[in-house]
């Protein structure tokens, strides 16, 4: 535990930001010392800022905690993320530290995951095309899945609710579809505050005709990729065997001159 400060003044002063990194007014922020005493309370300013001045310590060091009390919710900036500073001189703490995670509410939320080619432990995971359908909307979304390292080869950034989804892997000219889920995507400011979805492609399921590719109306771009462009041989052949007839019926003509 920090030594005992001298009875000595100082003062402590930052800004409180929300998620979006814009400045809360209103917040409450708390000075608190090592004991968890209590040395002073303020609200911030309009522009996010507080500003303890003057004030002593009988610890070492000080903190600050943060909250907001917003329609009948009290949002609370974590602990962890203000450190512990030496209660002497003109203390400032930076804006990330008192950052709320969780305020204003999100308006949208996020859904990743990869694709797997089965559920053995030797399974690996694939490329695909991804499709989800809003449950209550009927609004489709479409990306598609390149990544291989299971690492989030696909993500939505949709509104809240319950979603469709399932992906359809392409190999060896076979086309072959995961089973549909049912998800729910929460509000959410990062994308890793909820696990991942993996859809498989079971063992044993028989391919279908490629030419039953879903038709997707997606209302955002699509990830894709850059389709490999090519020519048919048909023309070429044609040709090559009129040339020939060409050339023996010239032979035969000067054999009988």
């Amino acid at each position: 535990m920090p030594a005992l400060a001298d009875s000595q003044l100082f003062s402590i002063s930052g800004q409180v930001i929300d998620a979006t990194g814009s400045p809360v007014a209103g917040a409450n922020v708390t000075l608190i010392d090592y004991a968890y005493n209590v040395i002073g309370v303020m609200k911030t300013d309009d522009n996010g800022s507080y500003d303890f001045v003057n004030v002593n310590s009988s610890t070492a060091t000080i903190t600050v905690r943060v909250s907001l009390d917003k329609n009948g919710k009290t949002y609370k900036v974590p602990s962890y993320y203000t450190r512990w500073y030496p209660a002497q001189g003109n203390v400032s703490i930076k804006s990330e530290e008192t950052q709320f995670a969780d305020y204003p509410e999100p308006a949208e939320g996020y859904l990743y995951g990869a694709i797997k080619s089965g559920t053995s432990a030797d399974a690996r995971f694939i490329t695909g095309d991804v499709y989800l359908t809003s449950v209550s909307t009927g609004v489709k979304y479409h990306q598609v899945a390149n990544n291989t390292d299971g690492k989030g080869s696909f993500y939505f950034h949709v509104p809240p609710g319950d979603y469709d989804i399932y992906a359809v892997h392409v190999e060896n000219g076979k086309k072959t579809e995961t089973a549909t889920l049912r998800v729910t995507v929460q509000p959410a400011w990062n994308v890793n505050e909820h696990l991942p979805v993996v859809l498989v492609i079971e063992p044993g399921l028989i391919p279908l005709p490629l030419h039953m590719l879903p038709q997707i109306s997606s209302p955002v771009p699509a990830i894709s990729t850059p389709q490999a462009t090519g020519f048919s041989y048909t023309p070429l052949a044609l040709a090559g065997l009129i040339g020939l007839l060409l050339l023996t019926g010239l032979y035969f003509v000067f054999q009988k001159l």
